[in-house]
């Protein structure tokens, strides 16, 4: 009987995590910009509450580049890491990350971000149905070098950003010092 439910739990993790996958890019959008805007200096919190525990994650943006207090995200906020970069396209900004595998190929996965005096708000492009039909309709397609990933059109994505990243869905870091 366990050995029955522990493999029925593995399975639902696998169809969980298979379910949360990142869309992909052939290019970055937009322009390439080499630091932070100013008006955006300061530090961030975001509280993240799971099962009654909390963890705080504290974001500072400055004129030497972002940091946060979180090993994961760290690695996509960093601009001294060459696989890394900021770009700007209409209302948002980009955070860039470059992967390649081992023939070479890259794929950029596109994190847009905006802010305001009070927040950042930072969104993730997954693919799911809704997301996938979104994507289509306003004028993306899919790359034929790689699985869930989107060939760059910057008036398309720019379309899909600017009508479908809601500020409700985005992890938002507030202003707790400037």
């Amino acid at each position: 009987m366990i050995k029955k439910l522990s493999i029925s739990l593995l399975f639902v993790l696998l169809i969980s995590l298979g379910s949360c996958q990142f869309a992909s890019f052939t290019e970055r959008p937009g322009v390439i910009v080499k630091s932070y805007p100013e008006a955006m200096y300061g530090t961030y919190q975001h509280i993240e509450k799971d099962n009654g525990v909390s963890d705080t994650h504290t974001l500072v943006v400055g004129s030497a580049g972002a940091s946060i207090n979180d090993g994961v995200i760290s690695r996509i906020v960093n601009l001294s890491d060459s696989s890394n970069s900021l770009s700007h396209l209409g209302d948002f900004y980009y955070m860039n990350v470059k992967e390649s595998d081992s023939t070479g190929r890259y794929t950029y996965f596109v994190y847009p971000f905006e802010y305001d005096s009070k927040a950042i708000y930072i969104y993730k492009i997954l693919l799911s149905k809704k997301s996938i039909k979104h994507m289509k309709k306003a004028g993306l397609h899919i790359s034929t070098r790689q699985n869930g990933e989107y060939v760059m059109e910057n008036m398309a994505f720019k379309k899909y950003v600017e009508k479908h990243m809601k500020r409700s869905d985005a992890i938002k870091f507030k202003k707790v010092q400037k």
